[in-house]
Parts: C-alpha cells; sequence; structure tokens
C-alpha cells in the first residue's frame, strides 16, 4: 500500500508515554509494515539497520514491538494494520473485477492524438485562492475537470469505462511530459492512484487522464507561487507604509 489514513488523535493517545525515538520507531514501522503489507522481520539486527539505527537502540525497538505488536511465526504482527490491509486488498479484488465485466473499448490513434491535443491546449485554469494546496485541494480540483465528474451506470456502460487498476503505471508520453514540467512523478503517480481508488470513478483512459492530473497539478504549482508572491509584495508594502507613518511621528 502507497496510501493510508493516518488518525492523529488515535496515535496520540496510544503513544503519549513514547521518547522521540520510540515515536520514529513505530511510525517507520508502521510505513514500512503498509509498504510491505506483511508482518516486520524478527531479527532485530536486520530491522535495526533497516531503521538505520545502532544497537544502542535494541532496547527502544523492542519496548515498540512490546507495546503494539504481536510475535509470530511469520514476524511481528500489528492488529489494527492487518486489518486495514485485508480491507484494501478486497477492494482492490473487487475494483478489478468491474473492471473486467466493464472492459475497453477501441479507439483509433487518430482519436486519441485529437483528445490528447484538446487535454493538453486546454488546461482548466482557475483564479487564484487562499485555500491552501493540499491533496483534498487537488482531488477536488481535478474533479472539476471537464468529462470528470462521476457518470451514472448508462454512462459508463455505454463508454465501457472501468475503474483505474491501483497497479496502475504512466506510460512513456506521460512521464515525458512529468519531465518537461518538472514534477515529480512518482509522487504525482501515487496521489493519482489513491484519489480515483478512494473515489470509485470509472474512466475508459486512465493515461488521459493522468495526463490531465499532470497539467492541473502544474496549475497548483503555478497557482501557488502567484499565492507566496503575491503575500510578499503586501507584506513588503505594508513594511514601507509602517515606517513613513514612524517618520511623520519623529518629525511632528
Amino acid at each position: 500500500m502507497h496510501y493510508y489514513q493516518f488518525n492523529i488523535a488515535d496515535y496520540r493517545k496510544d503513544t503519549v508515554h513514547l521518547t522521540p525515538i520510540e515515536h520514529y520507531i513505530y511510525r517507520t514501522l508502521i510505513d514500512w509494515y503498509y509498504l510491505d503489507e506483511s508482518p516486520i522481520p524478527k531479527e532485530t539486527q536486520l530491522v535495526l539497520r533497516r531503521l538505520q539505527l545502532g544497537s544502542e537502540h535494541k532496547e527502544n525497538l523492542e519496548n515498540v514491538f512490546n507495546d503494539f505488536f504481536v510475535s509470530t511465526e511469520k514476524g511481528w504482527l500489528h492488529k489494527r494494520i492487518e486489518t486495514e490491509i485485508s480491507g484494501y486488498s478486497d477492494k482492490c479484488e473487487r475494483n478489478r473485477a468491474n473492471g473486467k465485466r466493464g472492459g475497453r473499448p477501441k479507439k483509433t490513434q487518430s482519436v486519441l492524438i485529437a483528445n490528447q491535443n484538446e487535454s493538453e491546449q486546454n488546461p482548466n485554469h482557475e483564479p487564484l485562492t487562499s485555500k491552501p494546496i493540499t491533496n483534498e485541494v487537488l482531488s477536488e480540483r481535478v474533479n472539476k475537470l471537464p468529462g470528470n465528474q462521476v457518470e451514472s451506470h448508462s454512462q459508463t456502460d455505454s463508454l465501457s469505462s472501468k475503474l483505474i487498476d491501483p497497479g496502475f503505471t504512466p506510460n512513456e508520453a506521460a512521464k515525458l511530459m512529468a519531465r518537461q514540467k518538472n514534477l515529480d512523478i512518482e509522487q504525482e503517480t501515487e496521489k493519482f492512484i489513491a484519489h480515483y481508488v478512494a473515489n470509485g470513478v470509472m474512466k475508459s483512459d486512465w493515461q488521459a487522464q493522468f495526463r490531465k492530473w499532470l497539467l492541473h497539478a502544474e496549475q497548483l504549482r503555478f497557482d501557488a507561487k502567484e499565492r507566496s508572491s503575491s503575500a510578499k509584495n503586501k507584506s513588503k508594502n505594508n513594511g514601507v507604509g509602517n515606517h513613513g507613518k514612524y517618520q511623520a511621528i519623529e518629525s511632528a
């Protein structure tokens, strides 16, 4: 799994007794567990090496294991994470099954090129906003892209759309676009998959949809720079104004 929900309140409640190094160990083990979707190995030295820690932290590691994990033949098992992984796996299987039933229509090369040119020449520019650029904001804006709303069952059937494959990999055209726009292809791919797996949107061409995502990611970055520049200029102008006021007071 490349994405999981993190409940800050639950974590703080359960880990208030941990030292800073034990917090680091626990959070890193959580990421490791979700990424590999398997229990943590029982070889202490191997785990310490993966955590980039020396043997002097062996006791800290054992404290974390004893507090939050269960020792099994397969390794150190975390019950809550196992439940999350199981639910995620079930959802992926359902999505794959739905995708196979939906199929995918054949398109001519000319139609594909026309659609690509149209999407690249007409990105959805939005006005500047003070709303922070978070994953939620990115997802919200991508949902507003033309043709990106959730279709009805009749529409998706007619288009032979399908759910995204959790193992989606961008093609060479998308990778080239990401390099040209100086975007992190791996980071954008993870956010793209997480968004569409969570929302259950069906599309007939996920590669074209990913190129739209990259175009919008570029626009979001541009918007963020514009806001930052505007804020700096405003701060600078306020500073000049205050200086003038102070001079007037001193000369009075």
